[in-house]
């Protein structure tokens, strides 16, 4: 079993990813056997020779695997790794990019492998109760209760060997994908998750801090449908809820597995909304 990172990056925050990747693998107590760093062509097109060397100086220093997507599939692209199922037997560390890590962030994570075998570990920014699928009603997060009723895989999480579902890496499901939820990888594998009852658990060994490190970055604006969270009914959702609920509803029987799990799932709310308006929204 080799020990992989994986993240992704892109045009406007390529350079202060050096040093927040830099200062992940610098301070690990346990070092990964591989590191990839994913971009898209369609933001560089002449490839390596378009990218800052302070950024080129980096990946070769540390022997970064450059791979590159031909078109900008956002945070998705980090899980190519998984392209012709060649990590799937791997220990996959997915990070982002912006984000400062406790040190001891694989070693942690490591230990709880040893009592976790099979499940995905997530990480938080607090310990909450590990992800039990035999209550319907479990349905609080750090405390909170969420209106859509979900719990949340983050995209910056780690597959232990063959827990990736490998189902929702098809040509089919990568078009499906586009279509549905071309940014968020959370809201994509999380349903795919609950469809297989992989074990999900957090990392409470390593808990991050609030911080990022590309905190003043500004933020690609959200169409005027959405704030930070979408108003309907006076219930708030936030985007990866939405998000979600897309999937749910357009991608064949993942709805149907995720009631297997949690019959209690309350759509009522969202599905008083135009689903069409909602994936012209969400996916612009």
């Amino acid at each position: 079993m080799k020990i992989v990172v994986t993240y992704t990056t892109w045009k406007k925050r390529i350079l202060t990813s050096v040093d927040s990747v830099k200062a992940y693998l610098d301070k690990q107590t346990v070092k990964p056997d591989i590191v990839y760093c994913w971009l898209a062509e369609e933001e560089f097109p002449q490839k390596e020779a378009e990218l800052p060397k302070e950024f080129l100086d980096f990946i070769h220093e540390y022997k970064i695997v450059l791979g590159w997507t031909e078109k900008n599939e956002y945070c998705h692209k980090r899980w190519h790794v998984y392209d012709n199922a060649k990590h799937w037997e791997d220990f996959v560390v997915s990070i982002d990019d912006d984000m400062e890590y406790p040190a001891n962030h694989i070693e942690a994570a490591l230990q709880v492998y040893a009592k976790h075998k099979m499940s995905v570990i997530i990480q938080d920014y607090e310990p909450f109760l590990t992800f039990s699928y035999n209550n319907d009603t479990l349905r609080i997060y750090n405390g909170i209760s969420r209106f859509s009723n979900t719990l949340r895989f983050y995209g910056h999480s780690i597959f232990t060997p063959k827990s990736f579902p490998m189902d929702a890496w098809t040509p089919e499901m990568h078009k499906l994908r586009n279509t549905f939820c071309p940014r968020c990888d959370e809201s994509w594998l999380m349903p795919f998750i609950i469809k297989h009852k992989t074990f999900i658990v957090s990392n409470d060994g390593a808990i991050l801090s609030i911080k990022s490190i590309d905190s003043n970055l500004e933020l690609e604006p959200i169409h005027d449908f959405f704030g930070t969270k979408l108003q309907v009914q006076d219930r708030f959702y936030t985007f990866s809820d939405v998000q979600q609920y897309i999937v749910l509803k357009k991608v064949p029987d993942l709805m149907r597995y995720w009631l297997e799990v949690f019959p209690g799932y309350n759509t009522t709310v969202l599905d008083s909304v135009d689903i069409s308006k909602l994936v012209e929204v969400i996916c612009k």
